[in-house]
């Protein structure tokens, strides 16, 4: 089985976390279960354990690990859940991590996730607790047969342990405990099994189910000698051999502990095809292991696993580089993506840019399952397990595929096997995709029309850039994406609000749609007209200033109007459906300038025009037209000035103390109603009463007088005097009702006349 391997291959790394407390108090029956179990001899300690009448937290836990390490998940079930039923507060988290990985390996995917939930509430921070957080549907659809694999159990089997199938030329090589291969045979504790050799035999065309001339390998400079050997790894020409062993240095060159830990050593074949002296890769240490090897085509690329210090769990998939001079480089830990606080081992390189693993760590259905994950240019992207029926419940590991992508092996301690592990052969019957194309279309979001080159960006849940395109003329962007992501995408488009919306690639579907709605930006423009006001031709070169006059660093545009009397300004999007109030002042040399008061509710997009005359001073000229005054009101048959009338009579005083040399005639109009005599006698009181405002304000008497005309220049046919009855509106009589202020002089300098 997969754990016989693993002790092996890392046994000072499967020792659990133990409670030391309270171990002086145990019987000798339980100490010496204690040093069964701390030499490996799981299936002794197991008998000693259970003679131990009073089971506590220490035996339950022992008890569990024991058979969970033997395989027996159904009593390692047992005592887990006595353990932490019966024993809440001396279970520990690991407790809980180990107790919902038996669940899964008895297929009790349900019952596991409270127990990981557990776990998660202390280990939150954990690579593989985050990703174990999956729901029933997650574990229901990695159950479920795509149709991807057609698997079969080889018959060169043996009851003993055979894993780690590699492909050498046209020949497999793995790793066997069989009997035979030695003159001497070996056992080691753990299972009584023996050590690992090499094997090697040829596949068989006619009949997939049995391998061709199983035999032991040989080679000069020895192989397969007293401790573990095996696993293996070649490079395309099969002149490079990397394989796994134990250390065979001397007791007192071991570590402070006496482990003998893994290492990686090569050979390189001769010219005659025979295989040249054993040699240690530079790798190897007796501080930590590094085995598990696994060769690209050129050998240039080795990846291989280790539990050297600085990893994220307790063994980690590493990769070093060949450069030309055949040195190669410090290992490097391939990352996050692929390696969690559990166990990764078995990498497989394919050189189709494609990396396969063994992990305890991330979600899978128990044990050890196998991933893949992308890893073309060393860029490893994140893992995809590989579903039923290579993986199942139980240890699931050691997966190789060959070069035309057809067919390959995988190690399984499965039930139904001949030994403790078995290998197994596939027929691939549908390609990996280890990506997923995202996709989808940039539109309007209210009209629905295509928006052509729109930038779209995509972050992963780090906020880092993941990709970046254009969309194309039909509005169309695609991105090959990760399985398993929380992404964003952000969409930016001149004269568009930008929009961000996140996509899951953790679905079935090989292809996801996500269409960008863009809200368009309301494009919201001042527009101000000029004319002339004699000749009413547009007036070019008029200088607007437009204020708000709600802020108090109120200027918000100077303008000049160009040929067509109009200048431009682009208001703020956000204006829509609100007020605006602005103060928009004219000035040109020559003309007469001007301040309106503009207060307007935008309810749509597009122009906001604001338009108006300028006029030159000239004879004749009103004044009051020229700046476009507000009607002047007196109070009913009253003749002072009230403070409205005040504001647009200052406004006249502005223009005479802007052009000195005119001279005004003020007159004051009624319309028909009421007897001639009174309304002449009341305008003139008006007329003159405006008049003496003006003069109270520093403009000479002799520049302006007030006179009243009455109703005897009415602008429209609204008589009414004797008989004549008017038929005329308030509002046309209201145009009779009006202050004129004709420019009736201007003095020109005494220098410019002739």
């Amino acid at each position: 089985m997969m754990k016989t391997i693993f002790k092996y291959m890392f046994c000072s790394l499967i020792l659990l976390t133990i409670l030391q407390s309270g171990l002086q108090a145990q019987s000798a029956r339980v100490r010496n279960a204690d040093r069964l179990y701390d030499d490996y001899l799981y299936s002794e300690a197991i008998i000693r354990y259970e003679r131990v009448h009073k089971k506590d937290a220490h035996v339950l836990r022992r008890l569990a690990e024991s058979y969970r390490l033997t395989g027996d998940y159904e009593e390692s079930e047992k005592y887990y859940d006595r353990l932490i039923t019966n024993y809440p507060s001396e279970t520990i988290p690991d407790d809980y991590w180990n107790y919902a990985d038996v669940l899964r390996m008895n297929e009790k995917y349900a019952e596991a996730s409270p127990y990981v939930e557990k776990y998660n509430t202390y280990r939150g921070e954990e690579i593989r607790a985050a990703g174990q957080m999956k729901d029933l549907y997650y574990y229901n659809n990695l159950r479920e047969d795509k149709g991807q694999f057609n698997v079969r159990r080889l018959k060169n089997n043996s009851d003993e342990s055979e894993f780690g199938t590699s492909y050498d030329g046209d020949k497999i090589v793995f790793a066997s405990s069989r009997h035979g291969g030695r003159v001497v045979n070996y056992e080691y504790n753990w299972n009584e099994k023996g050590f690992y050799d090499l094997y090697e035999a040829k596949e068989n065309p006619k009949n997939k189910l049995r391998l061709k001339g199983v035999k032991c390998m040989h080679a000069k400079g020895g192989l397969n000698k007293r401790f573990h050997e095996g696993p293996a790894t070649f490079n395309a020409d099969g002149t490079l051999m990397i394989f796994t062993r134990n250390s065979y240095a001397k007791r007192k060159n071991l570590n402070a502990a006496h482990v003998r830990q893994l290492e990686l050593w090569y050979c390189v074949k001769d010219s005659k095809g025979k295989w040249g002296k054993m040699q240690p890769m530079p790798f190897n240490s007796k501080e930590y292991s590094v085995g598990h090897a696994a060769l690209s085509g050129d050998g240039n690329t080795l990846y291989f696993v280790s539990d050297m210090p600085g990893g994220y769990g307790a063994t980690d998939i590493y990769y070093s580089k060949r450069d030309g001079n055949g040195s190669w480089s410090a290992p490097t830990n391939a990352g996050s993506f692929i390696n969690t606080e559990g166990k990764e081992m078995f990498p497989y390189y394919h050189d189709d840019g494609m990396l396969f693993f063994a992990s305890d760590g991330h979600p899978g259905l128990g044990g050890l399952d196998v991933f893949v994950a992308s890893a073309k240019n060393n860029n490893l992207g994140r893992p995809k397990n590989v579903g039923v029926p290579v993986n199942g419940p139980q240890d699931d590991f050691a997966f190789v595929l060959n070069r035309q992508k057809q067919e390959g092996y995988f190690s399984s301690n499965r039930a139904g096997g001949k030994g403790s592990d078995d290998i197994y052969g596939y027929d691939l019957l549908k390609p990996f995709q280890l990506t997923k194309r995202l996709e989808g279309y940039t539109k309007d979001a209210k009209t629905g029309a295509i928006i052509a080159g729109t930038k779209v960006t995509m972050h992963d849940d780090k906020d880092i850039i993941q990709g970046e395109t254009m969309s194309d003329n039909n509005g169309y962007y695609s991105f090959e994406v990760e399985p398993d992501m929380n992404l964003t995408l952000t969409g930016t488009k001149d004269k568009y609000h930008t929009i961000t919306k996140t996509v899951s690639t953790t679905s079935d579907q090989d292809v996801i749609t996500a269409d960008l709605l863009l809200d368009k930006i309301p494009e919201i423009t001042l527009v101000v007209s000029v004319i002339d006001i004699k000749t009413r031709l547009p007036l070019e070169g008029v200088h607007v200033t437009v204020q708000d006059r709600d802020r108090a660093d109120n200027v918000l545009a100077s303008l000049y109007t160009g040929a067509g009397g109009t200048a431009r300004e682009p208001l703020n999007e956000n204006l829509m459906n609100k007020k605006i109030n602005y103060s928009i002042k004219f000035e040109k040399d020559g003309y007469v300038g001007k301040t309106l008061n503009f207060v307007h509710t935008i309810d749509k997009e597009g122009d906001v025009n604001v338009s108006t005359a300028l006029g030159k001073i000239e004879l004749g000229t009103d004044i009051g037209k020229l700046i476009d005054i507000n009607p002047i009101y007196f109070d009913y048959n009253k003749w002072n000035i009230r403070p409205d009338a005040a504001i647009e009579l200052d406004r006249i005083v502005a223009v005479m103390k802007a052009y000195p040399d005119i001279e005004i005639e003020l007159g004051s109009h009624t319309d028909c109603r009421g007897s001639k005599k009174y309304n002449m006698s009341l305008s003139d009181k008006r007329a003159k009463s405006s008049a003496a405002y003006i003069i109270s304000k520093g403009i000479s008497k002799d520049r302006i007088y007030g006179k009243g005309y009455g109703e005897s220049r009415l602008v429209n046919k609204c008589e009414c005097e004797g008989k004549v009855k008017s038929s005329c509106t308030e509002e046309e009589h209201a145009l009779n009702r009006r202050t004129e202020f004709i420019v009736v002089k201007i003095n020109v300098p005494q220098s410019t006349q002739k």
